[in-house]
């Protein structure tokens, strides 16, 4: 019964995968996760889970038109290292890629290079995403040090008057002058970590494209790796941009979120997506449990259910989101550690799939 919506997937998934990508990809394997994604969906979830995004900390200094950051009531809190290291060592159960931020700007906490680095030593793939605000000359350096894996870096504007009405708080020449020193160290001392410099196409940003690839398309060969362009696909649950059509499926299918992975917060609390910004459906807390125990528990078992069964009257973080029929590159093990560093080639990383095979002729455009 979900032919139809797994073809819509692998092409929503094509989409979101650079086109230079697509010929070094296994087409079939990706499409075969997600068959066995469908056919493995019941109360209790088959799959190992992973962490999706662990959120170091939930202080940010920006107050974004694209972001329920405001509306935040749960506490701001640096997470504790030692939180964070048990989390590593004891909660991700086989080397993956995870990005080290949520609701949160990851360059304000104290220790975000050292956490990149444990994670690194530990054989993970470590991504984090930023506005740039913070990211000093000093911080720029720790963190290529660290050996981290992806940045991208958050510009939505090509002027000034655009890009802070969007990003309420941050200075312009400050955030660009960040951007283009960071570039600069990681060319100058040849660290391989995956550079995006990133606007999204919104309604106040889209007549800017234009001229945001102009400025900085000369950086794709002088420490930038991509330039990318983010449509504005996500209401964030509901919260932000009231604007996107609800899915045109006759019935709601189940979020694949819920069998994969959760998102942990800074005090802890795994919540079961990046979208539950306030922390509303808490299913256990990782200082003194494990995320196998929590995926597994019965709170997380009714969860599911009620999304198996239709039934969203008592679930009021899942019932007015617009996003469950999205597929997220993360939810296909084949495709998201090495996209995390926007490199398919290197196979001996993927995870997931041990009998999946690189094939460099892939499949047809």
């Amino acid at each position: 019964m979900y032919i139809g919506v797994i073809k819509m997937d692998l092409k929503r998934i094509k989409n979101n995968v650079p086109q230079q990508l697509w010929k070094q990809i296994n087409w079939g394997a990706v499409e075969n996760e997600i068959q066995n994604c469908y056919s493995n969906y019941g109360p209790l979830s088959l799959f190992i889970p992973r962490i999706y995004q662990l959120e170091i900390t939930n202080f940010c200094n920006l107050k974004c038109n694209m972001c329920p950051y405001k509306k935040m009531t749960r506490k701001k809190q640096h997470m504790k290292f030692k939180l964070y290291k048990k989390i590593i060592d004891k909660d991700l159960y086989y080397k993956q890629a995870i990005e080290l931020h949520l609701f949160g700007e990851s360059t304000l906490h104290p220790e975000v290079a050292k956490m990149v680095k444990y994670a690194k030593n530990k054989g993970h793939i470590v991504g984090i995403a930023t506005n740039a605000t913070a990211l000093t000359k000093e911080k720029s350096r720790s963190l290529l040090d660290a050996g981290l894996d992806n940045i991208v870096l958050a510009l939505d504007g090509a002027t000034k008057t655009t890009y802070e009405e969007l990003r309420c708080g941050a200075n312009f020449e400050i955030v660009k002058d960040n951007i283009k020193t960071f570039l600069k160290l990681k060319k100058a001392g040849n660290y391989n970590t995956y550079s995006v410099l990133q606007i999204i196409k919104m309604p106040k940003t889209k007549k800017e494209i234009n001229n945001f690839k102009k400025e900085w398309q000369p950086f794709l060969r002088n420490g930038l790796d991509e330039l990318r362009i983010k449509k504005l696909f996500d209401s964030l649950g509901g919260n932000v941009n009231p604007e996107i059509p609800v899915p045109n499926y006759k019935n709601r299918l189940p979020c694949t979120e819920l069998w994969y992975g959760s998102a942990v917060l800074s005090n802890g609390d795994v919540v079961p997506c990046g979208r539950d910004y306030d922390g509303k459906k808490r299913f256990g807390n990782l200082n003194k449990q494990s995320l196998i125990e929590i995926f597994n528990s019965e709170k997380y078992y009714k969860f599911r259910l009620s999304h198996l069964t239709n039934n969203y009257k008592h679930n009021d973080l899942c019932r007015p989101c617009k996003e469950w029929d999205l597929i997220n590159l993360r939810h296909v093990p084949i495709l998201s550690c090495n996209l995390l560093k926007g490199d398919n080639t290197r196979y001996g990383q993927i995870v997931g799939d041990p009998k999946f095979k690189y094939k460099k002729k892939g499949i047809k455009k």
